[in-house]
């Protein structure tokens, strides 16, 4: 199945591209060999002798895994998905990610199988971007997506074969439905095509209550707002509830300044207040699940280093997605040497380190 274009809104600026994140080592964990071969990266599977560090085959273990806070996964969003823009990632930083996030748009992608073992064959944790819309007319107002046409039924079968599709995997995999949507470029977003308040949360219910009717335990509920700078676009009335989710991608970049900075941002800065917001309302584990920074300025290695170790050191931050990509801005990790030596350095970290 090819891959759907993604729309990232990154500093108020729309860039097209292919989401995915992919790690490359391969490890079968312990299924027997008549049923599915359950597949994660080694990081989640790691053994100890350690009773407070859970075993991982199942979903549910895989989120106990993460919220024992002591280790990070390190994941990469690649332009157009190729392997060969894994393999130089692979190559520019000397290891492996650990997770592979694939965008799938309603109206093309129906449920392939092959779309996760593309992903588990390489040894990493399958993450889908669920979105309902057709991205070909690059536009927000989508009539045949509104929120209340999903509510109404209409969509069901289409939901339902995924639901059924994915639990037949028994393979542990992130769902992120709908990311940012507490912004207004999409058209889920409530403040965008005909969308009601309140009709987020009910959609995303609705749609976690048919995947457990179809048995689909195996699957990780990812819910991914933007953030939320100047409190322009507030979490609180599409947080689905703690019941509904299992981990927290917050988004959110450093670039698209409109003016040149003339000093680094921070942490704190991009992601300070949101998980501040984020936090009251859930104490879920927080995924970073897209992020990267331009070098407008020349502060780009001294950002990374400053969030490589603020990520590294907060147990409730279970890593990051960088988009590896030149588009719009050179977001690589490799666009400067200083950069890259950052990005090497941070992942020298206990949190990091394989």
């Amino acid at each position: 199945m090819p891959i759907t274009k993604d729309q990232l809104r990154i500093g108020g600026s729309v860039v097209l591209g292919v989401l995915a994140t992919v790690a490359v080592a391969r490890l079968v964990y312990g299924a027997p060999s008549d049923d599915p071969a359950v597949v994660l990266p080694p990081v989640l599977t790691i053994e100890s002798d350690d009773p407070s560090v859970p075993e991982v085959e199942t979903a549910a273990q895989v989120i106990d895994r993460l919220e024992s806070g002591d280790l990070d996964l390190v994941g990469v969003m690649t332009l157009s998905g190729s392997d060969q823009e894994f393999d130089e990632f692979e190559a520019t930083i000397g290891r492996t990610p650990d997770i592979i996030q694939l965008s799938i748009g309603w109206e093309l992608d129906d449920f392939d199988p092959s779309v996760l073992t593309r992903i588990t064959d390489r040894g990493a944790l399958p993450s889908i971007s669920w979105e309902p819309w057709d991205f070909r007319p690059d536009i927000a107002d989508q009539p045949d997506y509104a929120l209340a046409r999903i509510l109404d039924g209409e969509y069901d079968d289409y939901i339902d074969e995924w639901a059924n599709g994915l639990a037949s995997t028994e393979q542990p995999v992130i769902l992120r439905f709908g990311h940012e949507a507490n912004g207004d470029w999409y058209p889920w977003a409530e403040a965008r095509n005909g969308n009601s308040s309140g009709e987020f949360v009910a959609t995303w219910r609705y749609l976690h209550d048919r995947f457990t009717q179809a048995g689909a335990d195996n699957v990780i509920w990812m819910w991914s707002p933007n953030v939320n700078p100047r409190g322009k676009w507030p979490m609180t009335g599409v947080f689905p509830g703690d019941d509904y989710i299992d981990l927290v991608g917050l988004v959110g970049y450093w670039g698209h300044f409109g003016e040149t900075p003339t000093e680094v941002g921070t942490f704190e800065s991009v992601f300070g207040g949101s998980v501040d917001e984020i936090r009251s309302m859930t104490a879920k584990p927080i995924l970073i699940s897209e992020t990267a920074a331009s070098d407008e300025g020349g502060f780009k290695a001294e950002w990374i280093e400053e969030f490589l170790i603020e990520v590294g050191a907060r147990p409730d931050i279970v890593g990051f997605v960088w988009f590896e990509a030149n588009k719009e801005d050179d977001w690589r990790v490799g666009s400067t040497p200083d950069s890259l030596a950052s990005f090497l350095e941070g992942l020298t970290q206990p949190a990091f380190d394989r």
